[in-house]
């Protein structure tokens, strides 16, 4: 099943990259991740989708990354993780 993996800077650029499989789009964003500072024991595992949970994300301050299911369902971009939070 192809996956989508979107990553990139908060409110400024992202890129996204289809995989041929979940597994390679897991490998991906976990890797990604771990460069804009997501750390922990399973991170791997948390970058599992399926079509019981076809979206996971994750996001610091700065970086987003997620991952979503290529399952002709339409979910649309992960979009909200790309906007900046805004402080009152």
């Amino acid at each position: 099943m192809k996956a989508i993996v979107e990553f990139g800077v908060r409110g400024d650029r992202w890129s996204q990259q289809v995989c041929d499989s979940a597994k390679a789009a897991a490998h991906l964003a976990c890797g990604l991740s771990h460069v804009f500072g997501m750390s922990g024991p399973n991170r791997d595992k948390y970058w599992s989708v399926s079509r019981k949970q076809p979206r996971v994300s994750w996001q610091s301050s700065t970086h987003f990354v997620s991952v979503s299911i290529l399952d002709g369902e339409p979910r649309g971009n992960d979009t909200a993780a790309w906007r900046r939070e805004q402080h009152a």
